[in-house]
């Protein structure tokens, strides 16, 4: 029996501008009402856009954050589960993406704050947050570096085969926009996979009680480990041969379609 579901944020929640549709809006609603947990995960911290749109879905369950480093209580603005980079991984990560900053933009979050070159506001990198100097952030609680997704794929695609080389012990998950791919880097013991059956846990759940809805690469590990698999009618093929159920796009209120068939399915 499913009884929550866990929703990407860019494209399958929102739209480009971060926009929730009221049709999304009402039906998570009333999903919640029927008794259903709803919750996200994304790749965003939780300051700023992704704090408004949960308030605005009404939901007060956790939520999983910055590429599966973080599950923050909403109502409490608590860290509930968290993994850091490791410090010297952080620091020489960064070092190193310094080097390529003519070919890519880059940002490391820390707290309340996203970290970029003399604390330039870039929306890509946190709509709504605080931004810092990134040569201020704490190197010793970095729990996500990200990597603009304005890039070619290929290009993200050999970016990650180095990073992965240079740095084991971290996870690298490849993200879209409308503009291009980028990466999201966090600790190996992050990740929207492993972040999930700690989310589980918290919320007392197996994952076969739970769905996932999801648009891009890296919600392939959300969507396999769980019990009910839903991809957005852009995702990309990957993601589609695994869903129990294809939806529309995010402008065709997929979202809303996957969130009906959720709760059709405890009435069969």
């Amino acid at each position: 029996m499913i009884k929550a579901l866990i929703s990407d944020f860019d494209g399958t929640l929102t739209d480009h501008t971060h926009q929730l549709n009221q049709a999304v809006v009402e039906a998570a609603r009333d999903f919640q009402n029927q008794g259903f947990i709803f919750s996200i995960a994304t790749g965003r911290m939780y300051q700023g856009i992704v704090a408004a749109s949960a308030a605005e879905l009404s939901t007060q369950t956790p939520l999983i954050v910055r590429g599966g480093s973080e599950i923050i209580d909403p109502v409490s603005k608590q860290v509930l589960w968290g993994k850091h980079i490791n410090q010297k991984d952080a620091e020489n990560l960064i070092a190193f993406l310094h080097t390529l900053e003519e070919q890519f933009k880059f940002a490391a979050e820390s707290g309340e704050f996203v970290y970029t070159r003399k604390g330039i506001v870039v929306k890509e990198f946190g709509a709504g947050a605080q931004f810092a100097d990134l040569a201020t952030i704490p190197t010793d609680k970095v729990p996500k570096v990200v990597l603009e997704p304005a890039s070619p794929e290929p290009l993200i695609d050999e970016l990650i085969e180095n990073l992965a080389q240079k740095f084991p012990k971290l996870h690298l998950a490849k993200i879209s926009s409308r503009k291009g791919f980028g990466i999201d880097i966090n600790s190996h013991e992050a990740g929207k996979e492993n972040a999930l059956k700690a989310w589980a846990d918290i919320m007392g759940l197996t994952l076969t009680e739970i769905a996932s809805v999801g648009d891009g690469h890296n919600d392939y590990p959300l969507l396999i480990n769980c019990g009910y698999k839903i991809a957005m009618g852009n995702a990309p093929d990957s993601l589609k041969k695994i869903a129990d159920l294809v939806v529309g796009t995010q402008a065709e209120d997929g979202l809303v379609e996957g969130m009906k068939a959720v709760a059709q399915l405890q009435q069969t």
